[in-house]
């Protein structure tokens, strides 16, 4: 039997907590929702188990107040630490909202470094990544600029070789009309986008152009949570 640690974000703290896998345990994950409160999902071999996280396990339950709302986190085994993208509300009305890259020790939770994003500019996603031809781990964060009065774009990047062998991503083509694009996938040629408003959006990529136009929409004001493509014609979406 194992232990492993797990740390997860809520609102404006981060919860650390110990848990055990058995030999037969593929997966444990936390259920953190209106439905199932402080649960444990184990996935083993042709079998899952919801279980609830009872009085004495809480006893081993650390929380990190932050002082801001956190997005999303990822921890780094080989510096030892967590990343977290977060916000923080300022008492400035022409920046009411601050957006910041935190590195936290994994042990102690002290914050070690902080890195502010641009105006305007939110952290949406991170994760530790290594390159073949690189020794170094890195996190690699995604970022956008939301501008309140402005469309949320689709864009498309290529992965590019320059003149000087090294290699940069280079803008190809775009496509406007969303309110917050939330999640995209891709098919083919296909690309759905999920918005957060605006419910589901099919565009299609014509490479002898290099444009993307918009196929179908759905005229319905879902707001999405995520998108999947099952194929050409079936594409899946969930929305809160």
């Amino acid at each position: 039997m194992n232990m492993i640690q797990k740390v997860y974000l809520k609102h404006d703290q981060a919860e650390c907590f110990s848990v055990y896998l058995t030999s037969e345990d593929i997966f444990q994950e936390a259920l953190i929702n209106v439905f199932f409160i402080n649960n444990l999902a184990t996935a083993k071999e042709g079998e899952l188990t919801i279980g609830t996280i009872d009085d004495i396990q809480k006893l081993h339950i650390r929380s990190i107040p932050l002082g801001e709302h956190a997005r999303c986190i990822c921890h780094q085994e080989h510096s030892r630490t967590f990343a977290i993208c977060s916000l923080k509300n300022q008492s400035s009305a022409e920046e009411s909202e601050m957006h910041f890259i935190r590195l936290l020790d994994n042990q102690t939770f002290e914050f070690i470094s902080t890195y502010p994003l641009d105006t305007f500019e939110y952290g949406c996603s991170i994760l530790s990544c290594s390159f073949s031809d690189n020794s170094n781990v890195y996190y690699c964060v995604g970022t956008a600029y939301v501008l309140r009065e402005e469309n949320e774009p689709t864009k498309l990047y290529k992965w590019m070789l320059r003149d000087d062998g090294n290699q940069e991503l280079q803008f190809e083509c775009g496509h406007h009309g969303h309110i917050l694009a939330l999640c995209v996938q891709t098919h083919g040629d296909f690309i759905v986008v999920g918005d957060l408003m605006k419910s589901i959006s099919l565009l299609i990529y014509k490479h002898e152009e290099g444009a993307i136009e918009e196929r179908a929409h759905d005229y319905n004001a879902n707001w999405m949570s995520a998108v999947e493509i099952l194929d050409d014609d079936i594409y899946l979406g969930a929305e809160n």
